[in-house]
């Protein structure tokens, strides 16, 4: 593989996502344009050298097109830290930022070049849709590393074609960039609906071979009909951001065994590039609650409430050990920094246990960060949105319940809401309101773990229970 190095301050050259020497396609759009790696690679190095300047972050709205891409990429061998934000909620996210960051923030590198590989380049948000400023930091080592870990496990080459089915915005449609880009391979570029026949008339045209989906990108697949499905080309779909549906797990195993394709379970989060585990589905898998065992050059451990390291089938929380784990947390324009306060090691907020051979099994959460619909939501934003509200996740049903005293005045709920889901670009459809009485702990606070036993008692199983209790569902 050829490595693209360039001189002069403020480039980095260590990516590896530049192949100057290729003429293979690197990213071909729903248009029929199309830039192969040797010209990719020249556009981003004319444009380091026009646009060379002292470290920035650059907040950039997400847009699946060739244009964004080579923007995107110019910044990181620039040496910039990029910010991607969703088209939705850039607006609320962009004003969060100035508040907290300044309307231009400077990055600091204090003993690292601007070539580093432990300089900062990414900033993800956390919260996906609040506009929470707390903000992921990613490294150039951390974003090489995890393409590597993603190729290596999917067993990706130069022949592969991937294709945008999820927002650049989203680090696992970030990651399919990343990935493809690292090997040399092709790029199919499009914003069409996975619902929409010109999505899938592009991966045919484009002779795409992976796709990748959220939850409700294989509901909506699976309902358009999964015998509308290119009967050949696709040899493999990966699926994050939450548990799939059980139903829909046979369907897509049986799917993919009758097309001599494979379907993968992957487990990541945010902090972590984002992947952390995969595991090949198959009908004797896919109903149990493992994500696989720790893609190549991670570790997971389990440890208990004092950091003790448990024996496999203990139950505790999920540790994992990696090159592609975060530099660490941003807060505010004093973190904007390359200051690596992770090292390597995640606490992932998650309950499981391992087996004997290191495959990782899920039974709960412990954090407060949802995914419904494959997009994080800080549980405690949307109670400081809507004052006098609790939520709690359902996952497995991709719903939050917001939780009322029976004395609140709901009256004005519905109108807050439409703000609420316009700020965040979020479908209405995903909240559901409980009035009842709220539980609190001995010191005063709220009982999340007996709220969901209790929302589930008057409306059906949480399969959730954020805080404590155990849950069936997957941060992926």
């Amino acid at each position: 593989m050829t490595k693209l190095r360039v001189s002069g301050e403020g480039v980095v050259s260590e990516l590896g996502f530049l192949h100057p020497d290729s003429e293979r396609v690197a990213l071909r759009d729903s248009a029929g344009r199309s830039m192969t790696h040797a010209q990719l690679a020249a556009e981003v190095l004319t444009r380091v050298d026009e646009q060379r300047q002292r470290r920035t972050v650059k907040p950039m709205i997400a847009v699946n097109s060739i244009e964004w891409v080579v923007q995107y990429l110019t910044n990181l061998y620039a040496g910039h830290v990029v910010c991607p934000l969703n088209s939705k909620s850039a607006p609320l996210m962009r004003t969060q930022l100035q508040r907290v960051y300044g309307p231009h923030p400077r990055v600091s590198s204090g003993d690292h070049s601007p070539a580093s590989l432990s300089r900062l380049a990414l900033l993800m948000p956390t919260s996906g849709t609040t506009g929470n400023p707390k903000l992921v930091r990613l490294s150039v080592a951390n974003l090489r590393a995890n393409a590597d870990q993603i190729v290596s496990t999917l067993g990706l080459s130069v022949n592969d074609v991937g294709v945008t089915s999820l927002p650049t915005s989203y680090i696992y449609g970030l990651s399919i960039i990343h990935s493809h880009l690292k090997v040399g391979a092709t790029i199919s570029l499009t914003a069409d609906s996975v619902l929409s026949s010109s999505f899938w008339d592009q991966v045919v045209r484009d002779e795409v071979t992976t796709f990748a989906g959220v939850p409700t990108t294989y509901d909506l697949v699976v309902r358009r009909g999964l015998d509308e499905l290119p009967s050949s080309g696709l040899v493999r779909y990966t699926a994050a951001g939450g548990r799939l549906n059980q139903e829909y797990s046979e369907m897509l195993v049986r799917h993919t065994e009758n097309t001599n394709a494979s379907i993968f379970r992957m487990y990541g989060q945010t902090e972590a590039s984002p992947r952390m585990s995969c595991l090949r589905l198959n009908r004797e898998n896919m109903a149990t609650l493992s994500v696989g065992a720790a893609v190549p050059g991670g570790e997971f451990t389990i440890r208990d409430n004092e950091g003790s390291l448990l024996r496999p089938g203990e139950t505790g929380e999920i540790w994992y050990q990696g090159e592609n784990v975060m530099l660490g947390y941003s807060n505010g324009p004093d973190d904007l920094n390359d200051n690596d306060m992770c090292r390597g090691l995640l606490s992932t907020g998650d309950l499981g246990y391992l087996d004997e051979t290191g495959e990782c099994f899920i039974t709960g959460r412990l954090s407060r960060i949802a995914k419904i619909n494959g997009v994080r939501i800080n549980l405690d934003d949307l109670e400081h949105m809507i004052p006098g509200v609790r939520a709690i996740a359902r996952e497995a049903e991709d719903q939050v319940m917001l939780i009322t005293h029976p004395a609140f005045d709901a009256d004005q709920l519905p109108s807050q809401l439409r703000r609420l889901c316009s700020d965040l670009g979020v479908n209405r459809r995903i909240f559901r309101h409980l009035a009842m009485e709220v539980p609190i702990t001995p010191n005063g606070k709220v009982d999340y773990a007996a709220m969901a036993d209790q929302a589930d008692h008057l409306s059906g199983p949480v399969v959730s229970k954020t805080h404590n209790g155990p849950t069936s569902g997957l941060r992926t």
